[in-house]
Parts: structure tokens; C-alpha cells; sequence
């Protein structure tokens, strides 16, 4: 597995960008906050912490293929209800969550309370190599 690890500091209630390539989360959709797979796989899981309890959480994986610029939501969210603050939550994704060698993916978090600050999360994804 590939683990892509995010931390960062929000406040947001509405559906932000979990970055790649920067610091921030955003609500703006744009190259730091999208990456190209370099191979055929899916997203597995997505395990999160929030300094304060974010309420039922969504968590949507989006793709783009060949010729398609920005990607778009591919199957539907996963939606987590974290027991407390500053407790791991996992949303688990699976195969149906795919990708191949050349897509674009990017990750949204949806909270209905504000994180309250500090976010921690692990991305895990599963790569078909060889």
C-alpha cells in the first residue's frame, strides 16, 4: 500500500480538498489538491482524527480519466460519525473506489461540526504493481 498523509488545520462545514502538493485544505478545487496515480489500484481506506467531534463526516473520492481535466465524484461517499474528538475513525473505501495508471484522483472531507483545528488523516491506497 501507498499511504499519503494529511495534516492540517480546519475549521470548515462545508466540503473542502484534502491537499497533495500544499500545506491547506481549500474549498477550491485546483492542482495542489489533486494527484495523478501511477498506477491501476483503488483507494482502500481513510483513517481521520479531528481536535473536536465533526459530527457525521463525508469523505468522497473523485477521478478524472484521459481528456478530462478535473475529476468528478466516482461512486458515493462514505460517511463516518466519529464517536468523539480526538478519536481515530476509519472510512473504508475498497475496489469498487478504482483507478488506473494515468488518472487524476482528489479527496473531500464534509463535516457537519467544525474540526475544530488540528485534522490528522492517513490515506491508504492499493496499487496493482507489477
Amino acid at each position: 500500500p501507498y499511504i499519503h498523509f494529511v495534516n492540517i488545520n480546519s475549521t470548515y462545514t462545508s466540503e473542502f480538498w484534502l491537499p497533495f502538493n500544499t500545506l491547506t485544505e481549500t474549498t477550491t478545487l485546483d492542482y495542489r489538491y489533486k494527484n495523478m496515480m501511477p498506477y491501476d489500484g483503488y483507494l482502500s481506506k481513510i483513517v481521520f482524527r479531528a481536535q473536536a467531534d465533526p459530527g457525521s463526516t463525508a469523505l468522497k473520492f473523485y477521478k478524472a480519466s484521459n481528456d478530462t481535466h478535473d475529476p468528478s465524484a466516482s461512486g458515493n461517499a462514505v460517511t463516518v460519525d466519529p464517536s468523539d474528538n480526538d478519536t481515530a475513525t476509519t472510512a473504508v473505501f475498497g475496489p469498487k473506489y478504482s483507478f488506473v495508471s494515468g488518472n487524476i484522483v482528489a479527496l473531500s472531507v464534509n463535516a457537519t461540526n467544525s474540526p475544530g483545528g488540528d485534522m490528522n488523516f492517513a490515506v491508504v491506497f492499493k496499487f496493482k504493481v507489477g
